[in-house]
């Protein structure tokens, strides 16, 4: 109820002038801005060797450093969902934005200085990541309440593939490092104005809001024969038929199923953040400095597609194609692409590494982060999406830092040394540590998907199972 009354409160100039569904429509366009906005540290590869240079940095591999901060304060998001949970919208934008502006500014400044302070550039990049992630949260979090709760896997994807879809735009128009952190912290600066303007809740009616994610477990919004799918969900409930229990932060950690997803979130969206943060430098040891851009077109264009791809077609295959199973599609394709790398060392090789990354990294951020609120409820949501982007912060940091010690070990301290033509592989070593993390995330997926196949037969078969209580313990934890 007092959240309801905040949302009363928080009424903005547009509902006021064009009424609620206008206002409504404005906001979704307003989140794809900021989603977009909030999506431009995946351009890191893109100019990574260049910043380096325009910082005087000898060893363009130390710059890699810079790329995993940022990823550390996009993942450590759970700070932001506190925030957006307590203030708001239009609190979370100023904030957001304004760390984004200041932190791309400031690097700006810095590489246009003679001499640069390069040990604040991994507090500014941190800055920059949770200024992105504040941005994002408060964009997908606001439409998820402003719409139906079955149109909510839709705008989920749309916004993470406007999320992606930010690499590939700002690789194709990159010119200099210097205009690049210019240009963006003036993109940071117009998106931050806008949102504060048009991004607002505009709630539904309170019943709707309490319904768990992506579909209303009603016979109504599905058709034959997903209906059967539901034929055992209680209608005074109307819980997802995939949800384990509407539980609030603190009720997640009882649950298994929240560990596997964690551990298979990690695995994958670690081993896709160090091909991110490294893709400048691994060209580079290719002799394909002029390529490099094309590679992160190439993953980001992959990335972003997969995602819309992907989240418009698990809900429709819910009742068919557990959903923990895209993910564990997308770490096989992965594992696979990074595991050619350790049998060849070939330019072509690159190419397969962008697309089997953006495959694996785009099923996985669409998928686990819905996976969450599907599972446990929508309530508290900010902070539920911050604490699942624990997974990538910690894994994403970790694999790209050891990548940097390991290819420098391997270098003898000299990037230079670093050339696939004269035999020196100085990512050999990386590449074998992510094809091990991604070997182990698919154990934890595939478990994952026989625990969530295993509940949803028990749950279209009542007959054969009995009716399922309060109590009933269908995976080892209560199903409420």
């Amino acid at each position: 109820e007092r959240e309801r009354l905040r949302e009363r409160e928080r009424v903005m100039i547009v509902s006021r002038i064009l009424g609620p569904e206008p206002a409504r429509w404005i906001s979704l366009f307003s989140g794809m801005f900021l989603a977009f906005t909030g999506g431009t540290l995946y351009a890191f590869g893109t100019y990574s060797v260049d910043l380096a240079a325009a910082l005087g940095m000898e060893d363009a591999n130390d710059v890699n450093l810079y790329g995993s901060f940022g990823d550390l304060g996009v993942y450590l998001g759970f700070v932001m969902g506190i925030f957006y949970d307590q203030f708001g919208p239009q609190a979370t934008v100023a904030l957001g934005g304004s760390l984004g502006f200041l932190g791309y500014f400031f690097i700006y400044l810095q590489i246009t200085e003679v001499d640069p302070v390069l040990w604040t550039m991994n507090i500014l990049f941190f800055a920059i990541g949770q200024g992105s992630f504040a941005v994002f949260i408060a964009a997908i979090s606001t439409n998820v309440k402003n719409w139906p709760n079955k149109q909510n896997g839709k705008i989920v994807a749309l916004y993470l593939f406007f999320y992606g879809l930010s690499a590939v735009v700002l690789s194709f128009v990159y010119t200099t490092v210097e205009t690049y952190m210019f240009t963006v912290a003036l993109l940071f600066a117009f998106a931050t104005i806008q949102g504060l303007f048009f991004l607002e809740l505009v709630p539904i009616s309170p019943e709707a809001q309490k319904m768990p994610l992506v579909a209303n477990a009603s016979e109504d919004d599905f058709e034959e024969p997903s209906s059967k799918y539901l034929e055992d969900i209680d209608p005074s409930t109307k819980k997802h038929p995939e949800n384990i229990a509407t539980v609030g932060v603190r009720g997640v950690f009882r649950y298994v199923d929240f560990y596997l997803i964690f551990l298979g979130f990690a695995g994958v969206s670690g081993a896709g953040l160090m091909w991110k943060n490294d893709l400048g430098s691994v060209s580079s040891t290719f002799g394909m400095d002029d390529r490099t851009s094309n590679l992160v077109v190439t993953w980001g264009l992959v990335n972003s597609a997969i995602r819309i791809i992907v989240g418009f077609s698990a809900d429709p295959l819910g009742p068919f194609v557990p959903r923990p199973s895209w993910v564990l599609f997308g770490a096989f394709s992965m594992f696979l692409s990074h595991v050619l790398y350790l049998i060849t060392q070939q330019n072509w090789v690159l190419w397969v590494i962008s697309v089997g990354t953006g495959i694996g990294y785009g099923i996985a951020f669409a998928i686990c982060n819905a996976l969450v609120l599907i599972y446990f409820g929508t309530e508290s949501s900010g902070l539920k999406l911050g604490i699942a982007s624990l997974a990538p912060a910690i894994a994403g940091f970790l694999l790209t830092f050891i990548s940097g010690q390991l290819s420098e070990l391997a270098s003898d301290g000299e990037f230079s040394n670093c050339v696939i033509a004269e035999g020196v592989d100085c990512y050999f070593t990386s590449f074998l540590m992510s094809s091990i993390c991604l070997a182990l995330s698919m154990v934890s997926l595939a478990v994952l998907t026989f625990r969530h196949w295993r509940r949803m037969k028990r749950r279209q078969a009542p007959a054969d199972y009995g009716e399922l209580g309060e109590e009933d313990d269908l995976d080892g934890v209560p199903d409420t």
